[in-house]
C-alpha cells in the first residue's frame, strides 16, 4: 500500500475522532459560574422540581452530580430527616458517586480528542517522511495540533467543576431542602391557644363570644326597648 494513501488514512480517522470528541465536548461543557448562579437561585426559592428540570437538560455534565445530590437528600427528608449531618453525608455522597462517573466521560472524551490529534499528525509526519507533504495534511496537522492544545488545557475541567459546585451549591442544597421540608407554620398567627378552633361568626357579626347570644341590632335605634327585649323574664 502506497505511503501516501496510509497517511491520508490515518489523517481521516484521526479527524473523524477529534471531530467526534469537539462535539461530545461541547455537549456536555457548562460555564460553571452561569450554571451555579443558575441553580442558587432556584435553590433560594426551593424550587427543587426546575432545579432537578435545570440539571438533566445537560446530561453527562457535571449537573448530574448535582442532581444526584439533591435527590438522595430529598428522601430521607421526606420521611422526616432534619439532621444536618445526616443529609450532608447522604447528599456528598451521591455527588461524589456520580461526579466520578462524569470526570470518567470527560477524561475519555479528552483522550478520545488527544488520540485523533495524534494520527492527523503521524499521518503528515508519514507523508513528509516520504519526501513530500500536501496542503491538505499541513492544514490538518495545524488544525489537529490547536485542538490538541485546547484539549490538553480543558482536560481538568470537569474536576474543577466538581470541586467548585461541591464546596458552593452542596450547603445551599441542604439548606433549601432542611427550609422546604420545615413544617408550615399556623396561619392563625402565634398567639393562637391551642385547641380553641376559630370562633365564627366574630364581633362583627353581633355574636357574644360569652354567651353565643346574636345581640339585637336595633340597639343603636331604641336601646331601652332592645335591651328589655332580650332581658331575661322572671
Amino acid at each position: 500500500m502506497p505511503v501516501e494513501l496510509v497517511s491520508y488514512a490515518l489523517a481521516i480517522i484521526g479527524g473523524a475522532m477529534i471531530v467526534w470528541a469537539v462535539q461530545a465536548a461541547f455537549g456536555v461543557t457548562i460555564d460553571h459560574e452561569k450554571g451555579n448562579a443558575a441553580l442558587m437561585k432556584l435553590l433560594t426559592a426551593n424550587n427543587h422540581v426546575r432545579a432537578r428540570k435545570l440539571c438533566r437538560a445537560t446530561p453527562g455534565s457535571y449537573f448530574d452530580a448535582v442532581a444526584a445530590a439533591i435527590e438522595a437528600a430529598l428522601e430521607p427528608a421526606t420521611e422526616g430527616v432534619r439532621d444536618l449531618i445526616t443529609l450532608d453525608e447522604v447528599a456528598k455522597a451521591a455527588f461524589d458517586t456520580k461526579g466520578v462517573a462524569v470526570a470518567g466521560r470527560w477524561r475519555g472524551i479528552t483522550q478520545r480528542g488527544l488520540f485523533g490529534v495524534v494520527l492527523v499528525i503521524g499521518g503528515a509526519t508519514l507523508e513528509f517522511a516520504s519526501g513530500t507533504l500536501s496542503v491538505a495534511q499541513t492544514i490538518a496537522a495545524g488544525s489537529a495540533l490547536l485542538v490538541g492544545a485546547w484539549f490538553a488545557y480543558r482536560r481538568g475541567d470537569a474536576q474543577v467543576s466538581l470541586a467548585i459546585t461541591r464546596r458552593e451549591v452542596m450547603p445551599a442544597i441542604l439548606r433549601s431542602i432542611i427550609e422546604s421540608a420545615a413544617p408550615p407554620r399556623d396561619a392563625s398567627g402565634p398567639f393562637r391557644v391551642p385547641g380553641m378552633s376559630k370562633l365564627q361568626p366574630s364581633l362583627r357579626d353581633g355574636q357574644c363570644l360569652l354567651t353565643a347570644t346574636v345581640l339585637r341590632r336595633d340597639l343603636a335605634v331604641d336601646p331601652i326597648a332592645s335591651i328589655t327585649s332580650i332581658a331575661p323574664t322572671t
